[in-house]
């Protein structure tokens, strides 16, 4: 239930969210270096194509420091990542924080750092601390991050990243991204193009089989295999016939949205793209809505 929860709260926000303005003029943080954004505020990575802004949108479980409770759970805030050239991303923060706010990074429950292409933001404090009955507004929230680099890191996909709404996402081949919030995440294997069904029309010349992992934690990867069949630009179409790019697992579905290069038998397997989202609103297995 907390996952349909906040997947519907991410996805009215993606609904109804501008694309980010531009930075304020000097409002830049370096690689490496804390620096805290309060709630609607942006900020650019100097010298980087990316800019962040913590949204006004919070879910704060926290103890109030004047309360008696049997248990105090996480904070949970989201930014926006715009990065030129990619999709712009939601990811939604998980932590433990002490009384002065600073995140417990070791506490069990804690999803305090995510990786998007070769950003890896981490989480490092959220303030204010709650204290009585009233909960706190979302505006007056702010939180402190430090944005790093990796340098290995492919910048042409979103290895790494953490999923939490519809927005696309591109993988290439032993790639993953993770579902925050939850112990899953899901890898891309390999592509493999397939001849055209009888029957159908291939723009493209063949359909396309996408084959992936679906990792929980403490369980073997479940393998998943999505099929379809690409326009002449590489999206792909509705599921026909036997071909599905839709699958439905631990009530999260994936979908295949685009291949690139178009399959066929000179592309190099390694150089494929794929353009893929989790979907948390139940559908049927063929990707259909329930009525």
């Amino acid at each position: 239930m907390k996952t349909v929860v906040l997947f519907s709260a991410v996805l009215l926000l993606a609904a109804c969210q501008l694309e980010l303005p531009p930075a304020p003029m000097g409002n830049r943080a370096s690689l490496d270096t804390p620096f805290t954004l309060e709630a609607g505020q942006s900020i650019a990575i100097a010298d980087e194509p990316a800019t962040i802004r913590l949204e006004r949108w919070s879910d704060d479980k926290r103890c109030p420091i004047d309360v008696a409770c049997a248990e105090s759970g996480p904070v949970k805030l989201q930014i926006t990542l715009a990065r030129q050239g990619h999709t712009t991303t939601y990811p939604v923060f998980q932590a433990h924080t002490d009384r002065d706010g600073a995140v417990l990074a070791d506490a069990p429950g804690t999803d305090a750092t995510t990786q998007i292409g070769p950003y890896r933001i981490t989480l490092t404090a959220v303030t204010p601390y709650p204290a009585g009955t009233e909960p706190i507004p979302w505006d007056e929230y702010s939180g402190t991050f430090v944005v790093s680099k990796d340098p290995a890191a492919r910048t042409d996909t979103d290895a790494g990243m953490s999923i939490s709404s519809d927005a696309p996402f591109f993988l290439a081949a032993g790639e993953q991204v993770v579902l925050t919030g939850r112990p899953d995440a899901v890898r891309v294997d390999g592509v493999d193009a397939l001849p055209c069904p009888a029957g159908a029309t291939c723009p493209a010349g063949n359909a396309v089989a996408a084959r992936f992992s679906w990792l929980k934690e403490g369980a073997e990867p479940r393998p998943l295999r999505l099929t379809g069949i690409p326009d002449g630009d590489g999206t792909v179409l509705p599921a026909t016939g036997t071909l599905r790019p839709y699958e439905l697992v631990d009530g999260a579905g994936v979908r295949l949205l685009r291949v690139e290069p178009l399959p066929g038998a000179a592309a190099d397997p390694a150089d494929y793209r794929l353009t893929l989202s989790i979907e948390g609103a139940p559908r049927m297995r063929n990707g259909s809505e329930f009525a």
